[in-house]
């Protein structure tokens, strides 16, 4: 395979591996003075960021990486996307919709769906 390839793919499972381990230092009430740096800093997930995923309607903000891309991803309507594609495919409703105001969000996110094919 090509060098183009292999660093791909070095990059997108050591970014998946340490999302996870990021997503829990921001649940960490006293993190590590080296990951409040790096927090603060936008090269880990801080607490504050991330917090907005656990707000009600649960319906935003799913990067645990970094962060960085939650604005854009949800203008795009990426995750309402996935949501109704995941939704047709098994049947299982994400939390959001159950929410209050949520069989608004259901028929918003299916008509993304259905708009594009």
């Amino acid at each position: 395979s090509s060098p183009a390839a292999r660093l791909f793919w070095v990059v997108f499972l050591n970014s998946q591996t340490m999302s996870q381990e990021f997503h829990k230092w921001s649940h960490n009430p006293k993190p590590h003075p080296f990951v409040r740096w790096m927090q603060s800093n936008n090269l880990a997930i801080s607490k504050e960021t991330h917090m907005a995923h656990h707000s009600s309607p649960f319906e935003a903000h799913y990067c645990i990486l970094t962060g960085v891309c939650n604005k854009a991803l949800d203008e795009a309507n990426l995750w309402r996307r996935l949501e109704a594609v995941i939704y047709k495919f098994n049947g299982v409703e994400p939390n959001c919709w159950k929410e209050e105001g949520g069989e608004e969000l259901k028929a918003y996110s299916l008509s993304l769906v259905e708009r594009s094919g």
